[in-house]
């Protein structure tokens, strides 16, 4: 949903029931925040689709008809899991089904939407396929200080004893004085650690504008077993469209810390 036809639009309130690293003066006039190496990233695909798709990617839901394909239940599928026991991968039965879409559907009886489901009855928080890179294993998670980044926040978590870092650019402003409402744009999210005794910083998502909405960071936890940490991204940037994308570890190149191997888009109405 990304488009060239304007630079911002208002973004939704800033939550402010999460604690803040770092935040920019709130004021009523607009300020950039920059990176030093914002200009320097290593290679990474920030928006649109992976270069190659190394996995396809569902949720549990109701979709448009072109958003889910005809013989996904026929594929191997595994599921990111909570319980009460904390997070796990399993592989799982995909169940869809034809449903009434009332935004396209002209009667009941056409039903042209999907419904994705799963044989299993706990939370579902992605469904992964076409991978060898997933298996069944327990998984440690991050809990993040917070799942939405702003230019000038940043949020630390350590992982396996390894620090990190979640760094967001960008301009933001309100969009009237004293509003709760900011409008950001050239947005910028960077995640950064040591790796191998050198500093390595990368870029994992930018958008130009958003329309009442912002990243969001689904999940953070090592799904593809190598000790390093893995990230689901919600990457829409409009309050009706949907973009979780999965960035595994493994399969990272040239100096990177991670490689988007697979995105689903979907919108609301």
């Amino acid at each position: 949903m990304e488009s060239t036809s304007q630079d911002s639009v208002a973004a939704k309130p800033e939550p402010s029931d999460l604690p803040e690293t770092e935040s920019l003066p709130s004021t009523s006039t607009e300020v950039e925040v920059s990176s030093e190496t914002a200009d320097k990233p290593s290679p990474i695909e920030p928006w649109g689709k992976p270069d190659t798709i190394l996995a396809k990617i569902l949720t549990e839901g109701f979709f448009h008809s072109d958003e889910v394909w005809e013989d996904a239940q026929t594929e191997k599928w595994y599921g990111l899991f909570q319980n009460k026991n904390g997070f796990y991968l399993q592989q799982t039965n995909l169940e869809t089904e034809r449903y009434y879409d009332p935004i396209i559907d002209e009667d009941e009886s056409e039903k042209t939407g999907w419904k994705v489901s799963t044989s299993n009855q706990d939370t579902s928080v992605v469904l992964i396929s076409s991978t060898d890179l997933i298996k069944s294993r327990k998984v440690e998670a991050v809990t993040l200080s917070k799942q939405e980044i702003w230019p000038g926040n940043k949020v630390t978590f350590t992982y396996k004893g390894n620090p990190y870092t979640l760094q967001a650019t960008g301009k933001k402003k309100r969009s009237d004085a004293g509003s709760d409402y900011y409008i950001v744009s050239n947005y910028k999210l960077f995640l950064s650690t040591i790796k191998n005794g050198q500093e390595v910083k990368q870029l994992l998502v930018e958008s130009r504008f958003f329309d009442d909405a912002m990243i969001y960071i689904r999940f953070v936890g090592d799904l593809d077993g190598d000790s390093f940490p893995d990230f689901l991204i919600d990457r829409s940037n409009d309050y009706n469209g949907s973009n979780p994308s999965l960035f595994l570890s493994t399969p990272a190149k040239n100096g990177s810390l991670l490689k988007m191997v697979g995105t689903h888009e979907s919108v609301g109405c």
